[in-house]
């Protein structure tokens, strides 16, 4: 009675959606016109004004993906049943924290534009306000930050993922199986899933 219950109340719904080849293309090729433009901002006179405009968006969208495990996390840790149709939507967010940081360590290279004091340092700030402090403290926290996020999504979704390689679905490409790896069953993955993020959520909240 009690494993029916899992499975009741976890159990996915194995319906990918589906992106096609011609959309991936057309999302790709938008990028295209973003990098040309930022790169002659960059290189002429408006440099100042592309960087304030690139970190801004860096803070804004890195900020709004980290709150998506951070939502994940609220309701593991509440046990809050009534958000698991949301948690997975919540933590696709999350899965740009990682580009985030790539898009983090750009940032030195329009370090002298952004970052006033690296032209005017400030004495008695000076071991707080420099570069290398700055990207070393930086760097250090966003790994962090990324290895409990990616390892948070990993036991959160193996259970459906795992099912849905299970019932050979014709989607599942080698991300899921690697995923899926050492697969014990959907009901005992979903216990080893609740007894890994009981303890897994409070940390990422604290981080």
């Amino acid at each position: 009675m009690a494993n029916s219950s899992v499975v009741s109340e976890a159990a996915p719904r194995p319906n990918l959606g589906h992106v096609s080849r011609s959309l991936k293309v057309v999302l790709a090729l938008l990028v295209v016109p973003g990098l040309v433009v930022f790169a002659a901002g960059a290189l002429a006179k408006g440099e100042l004004r592309v960087w304030q405009i690139y970190l801004v968006n860096l803070l804004f969208w890195s900020g709004l993906s980290q709150a998506g495990v951070i939502v994940s996390a609220l309701l593991q840790a509440t046990n809050g049943n009534w958000g698991k149709n949301i948690r997975h939507i919540m933590e696709g967010l999350t899965l740009f924290t990682p580009v985030a940081f790539v898009l983090f360590l750009l940032l030195f290279v329009g370090r002298d534009e952004i970052f006033l004091w690296v032209r005017d340092p400030v004495p008695e700030k000076g071991f707080w306000l420099n570069i290398t402090h700055l990207f070393v403290r930086q760097t250090f926290n966003l790994v962090i930050i990324n290895i409990l996020n990616l390892t948070f999504l990993y036991h959160s979704f193996r259970p459906d993922v795992g099912l849905l390689v299970e019932k050979g679905h014709r989607r599942t490409g080698r991300l899921f199986r690697w995923v899926a790896s050492g697969w014990r069953g959907y009901e005992e993955e979903v216990r080893r899933r609740e007894n890994t993020l009981k303890y897994l959520a409070p940390v990422i909240l604290f981080v």
